[in-house]
């Protein structure tokens, strides 16, 4: 029983592993833009500088979505 004991943590330690990257994968694949109608741009933190200027609500959306939108990246933070 050792044995089945100490694959099974083996198992459980890799599916914890990979959870763990995928999720934070994830995060880093949102990205942050302003609802502003003269708004082209997405930025890496909610917090840049570029969105000081949104007088709109800002909102998290991945990346492929805000270049879907037609957005490019902000030239401050990437």
């Amino acid at each position: 029983m050792g044995i089945k004991n100490s694959k099974m943590k083996k198992i459980i330690s890799v599916i914890a592993i990979v959870v763990s990257c995928t999720s934070f994968t994830t995060f880093q694949n949102n990205v942050y833009v302003c609802k502003g109608p003269y708004s082209k741009v997405f930025h890496k933190s909610d917090h840049c500088r570029g969105l000081s200027h949104c007088s709109t609500e800002i909102y998290s959306i991945s990346i492929k979505e805000a270049e879907q939108m037609g957005r490019r990246p902000c030239r401050i933070d990437y």
